[in-house]
């Protein structure tokens, strides 16, 4: 925005290096395009999100450096900012000792008699993601009726999964502290992720 614009450059007037962090490929539309759920956007929806891209662009060649979390868009950030760092995500302490508080207790509880495979999206752009396992998973639940199936975040219920609609579980976002107990009421976690430069560089 033109506040953050105003800021930064008050900023650098006094001296003051400023830092650009981000850990997703979102400020060049040569890659925001090529996201399905993008494409699939309305024409004034597409607008707003595009305008948002090239804002992020703007904002980070207003700044002296970079800082983000992979090798694929720290390459990508260099061809704006001459110096980019890598401070790559990780779980908390915090995290660590809930994880393992729920890896603990789910070791002492019963053996349960269905399976339960997740799958927990952060957003739309995953819904390809998805779809790239939909054959096997309708094969594993058609298979196997004590296969239950969670589904957390932000995905599209494919049509194909719509008649296992008694066996699937929804679940909306939830705040982190809880996130490990969710997952760790899963038998199986799926990670499926397409190879593509918008992937590459969130995942490493």
């Amino acid at each position: 925005t033109e506040g953050i614009g105003d800021a930064i450059r008050r900023a650098k007037g006094l001296n003051i290096s400023v830092y650009f962090d981000i850990d997703d490929l979102v400020f060049d539309r040569t890659f925001t395009d090529q996201i399905p759920s993008v494409a699939k956007l309305s024409r004034s929806e597409k607008a707003i999100y595009d305008n948002g891209v090239v804002r992020m662009a703007a904002t980070m060649q207003l700044c002296n450096y970079g800082i983000t979390t992979t090798e694929r868009l720290k390459e990508e950030m260099e061809k704006t900012l001459p110096t980019v760092y890598i401070n790559r995500n990780c779980a908390s302490e915090e995290m660590l000792a809930i994880s393992e508080d729920v890896r603990r207790k789910r070791k002492l509880a019963d053996k349960r008699e269905n399976i339960v495979i997740g799958y927990f999206s952060g957003s739309l752009t995953h819904n390809s993601d998805f779809e790239m396992i939909l054959p096997a998973l309708v094969r594993v639940l058609d298979d196997h009726p004590n296969v239950r199936l969670l589904l957390m975040g932000e995905l599209d219920l494919p049509p194909v999964l719509k008649r296992y609609k008694a066996r699937i579980i929804r679940k909306k976002f939830a705040d982190w502290r809880k996130l490990p107990e969710i997952i760790g009421s899963v038998d199986i976690n799926l990670a499926p992720v397409e190879d593509t430069i918008f992937n590459e560089a969130k995942s490493e």
